[in-house]
């Protein structure tokens, strides 16, 4: 009886934890460089898209929302003065569709 208790609180958890994951979309790239760093993409589907850019220590360099009209929006960020590293960019947001992506240092 205990054993089937622990099931059901397991199946329980892991329920709460896998559906709200696969509600949201994201897209997860990085890229090497310095200076000034361009994102720029479209997205659909949402009524935002949250831009986010982390150094290679983790540390966060960007934190941006960006708000859609009509189900559709653009992402257009700029980030000065990044020095040399890796940087990860995620853009994400809940049933996000991304097309259009273009990401690089200036």
């Amino acid at each position: 009886m205990k054993s089937r208790v622990l099931a059901m609180l397991f199946l329980c958890f892991a329920l709460f934890i896998v559906v709200p994951l696969s509600a949201s979309a994201a897209t997860n790239v990085q890229v090497t460089g310095q200076g000034q760093l361009v994102i720029s993409a479209n997205f659909s589907g949402s009524t935002y898209a949250e831009v986010y850019v982390s150094n290679q220590y983790g540390q966060e360099v960007y934190d941006k929302i960006f708000t859609s009209a009509g189900g559709s929006g653009t992402i257009n960020a700029s980030i000065p003065n990044l020095p040399y590293g890796t940087y990860k960019i995620i853009i994400g947001g809940q049933a996000i569709a991304i097309s259009n992506l273009h990401y690089g240092f200036q």
